[in-house]
């Protein structure tokens, strides 16, 4: 008998997608952090999505990056991604 579970199901139990979350849009996210200077640290992201306004969403996923600098929006949408993987 093949095995035909949802392959979705074999996530982490710590990725977000397993909580129903998913990923921010990243236009949205680079709308939330507008006039950011880089590289700029993740606290620096944070503070400034707060201060811009940004959905709970985009704050919290910013919030769960990799410590460090990030050298432009590239690099920002790289580590979301990997925040799901």
């Amino acid at each position: 008998m093949s095995d035909h579970r949802d392959k979705r199901a074999s996530r982490p139990a710590h990725s977000s997608a397993s909580r129903g979350t998913r990923l921010p849009n990243p236009i949205e996210v680079q709308k939330a952090l507008g006039g950011l200077a880089y590289p700029a640290s993740k606290r620096a992201l944070v503070e400034c999505a707060r201060a811009r306004g940004a959905k709970h969403e985009i704050v919290s996923t910013l919030d769960q990056l990799p410590d460090g600098d990030y050298v432009g929006p590239a690099a920002i949408s790289r580590a979301m991604g990997k925040l799901w993987h």
